[in-house]
């Protein structure tokens, strides 16, 4: 499967496409997620995948020392705007190891993850996570549920967006979920597609245990309530190293 990701997320259809996201929701579910985490003040945080730093600049101001790395460097960019002092983001690739054994949490936020078809790719992924962390280091993923989300997914929305139009069609295939993305300005469309596995919480557990984390809890959305495996809108999950 071709890395879609690479050039969807550098666009400017993409930031237009997700401008409404809510940063009070962001700031509220960090705060919920600094109570369930033993820390200490400046604890050393690494936020993977981090597009614009909304969640970066939330655990900044609740005194956090933070990095923020993204593949993309337009999201970069436009995140380096927050840039002060401990808090700073690099373009980097979360398949390598950022710094050794450096961080007292990683947090991979919004469904930032599940894009990659090759499993060895995966227990790269997880094996470079668990190299950031100090030992004794917590590491959380936050999901959406599939076993929710896959029952009768077919999805179809238009929106406008300024001058640009956005068709997009939602549907299961295989092991994904795909979101296809017509994007149309003026006589001119082009075609864009975002993929997302169908991972199981034994699947997301299993995958990054086998690499030594031990998983500690499973939240089931952004007040961080109990996990239901048929119910919750998110699969939040709090793994130590």
């Amino acid at each position: 499967m071709a890395e879609w990701y690479k050039s969807w997320f550098d666009t400017e259809y993409y930031n237009l496409l997700y401008q409404h996201r809510d940063n009070s929701e962001a700031r509220i579910f960090i705060e919920n997620l600094v109570k369930q985490i033993p820390h200490m003040e400046s604890s050393k945080v690494l936020d993977l995948a981090c597009g614009e730093g909304r969640h970066s600049n939330v655990l900044h101001d609740l005194g956090f020392e933070v990095t923020g790395i993204d593949i993309s460097p337009n999201r970069i960019k436009a995140a380096t705007s927050l840039t002060s002092d401990k808090l700073d983001f690099f373009i980097h690739d979360m398949q390598d190891v950022f710094r050794i054994n450096y961080f007292d949490i990683v947090v991979n936020l919004f469904t930032s993850f599940g894009y990659f078809d090759c499993p060895k790719m995966e227990k790269k992924i997880a094996q470079s996570i668990f190299a950031n962390l100090k030992k004794g280091g917590y590491f959380l993923i936050d999901y959406l549920n599939t076993s929710l989300v896959s029952k009768g997914l077919d999805v179809h929305e238009e929106k406008m967006v300024g001058n640009v139009q956005f068709k997009i069609n939602k549907f299961i295939s295989g092991d994904w979920i795909i979101k296809e993305i017509i994007v149309c300005e003026g006589q001119k469309c082009r075609i864009f597609e975002e993929h997302v596995k169908l991972y199981s919480h034994s699947d997301m557990s299993s995958l990054f245990e086998s690499v030594g984390f031990h998983l500690v809890n499973t939240f089931g959305n952004y007040n961080l309530n109990e996990y239901q495996e048929n119910e919750s809108t998110r699969m939040i999950l709090l793994f130590r190293k």
